[in-house]
């Protein structure tokens, strides 16, 4: 059944978050606040405390971003500006309708936006003391990232 667009309420909000040194940050709060995982139950994980940021069109999405808190990125011998951390952007619609016997359907819909730092190789790069230890940071979680994409194929 197709349903008129004037029958359904939408809604539309942003989240933005970091992972830097194996600690999540939000990069839309004000104090680019540390997010912590809390387990809900044994198979549900949620992220407590991110912010998520009413949008109404695309203007307001960029606003979003040019507000937002800035990645993480410093100078290697190989990259002016390495990104240092991995972030998310998440795109949240929320789409209320009615079916046929006149009930509320809630449909959610959450598309995430990925971007990874790359790899590093330490001895090129010439990365010492904190830029080594990102380095090493971003390398394993590259690795584990990989191990659950061939567990899921």
């Amino acid at each position: 059944m197709r349903i008129e667009d004037s029958e359904a309420e939408y809604s539309v909000s942003v989240s933005y978050i970091e992972l830097y040194n194996e600690k999540l940050h939000d990069l839309l709060s004000s104090n680019y606040k540390e997010i912590k995982i809390r387990a809900l139950n044994k198979d549900t994980d949620v992220l407590e405390g991110v912010e998520e940021v009413p949008v109404d069109k695309i203007e307001a999405v960029y606003g979003v971003l040019d507000n937002a808190h800035t990645r993480r990125t410093a100078a290697t011998n190989m990259n002016a500006n390495s990104s240092r951390s991995h972030c998310v952007f998440t795109i949240t619609t929320h789409i209320k309708t009615r079916n046929e016997d006149g009930e509320e359907v809630l449909t959610v819909g959450k598309l995430y936006l990925v971007d990874l730092a790359g790899s590093e190789n330490i001895g090129r790069s010439g990365a010492t003391s904190q830029r080594a230890v990102e380095a090493g940071n971003i390398n394993k979680s590259l690795l584990a990232l990989g191990r659950v994409i061939t567990a899921l194929t």
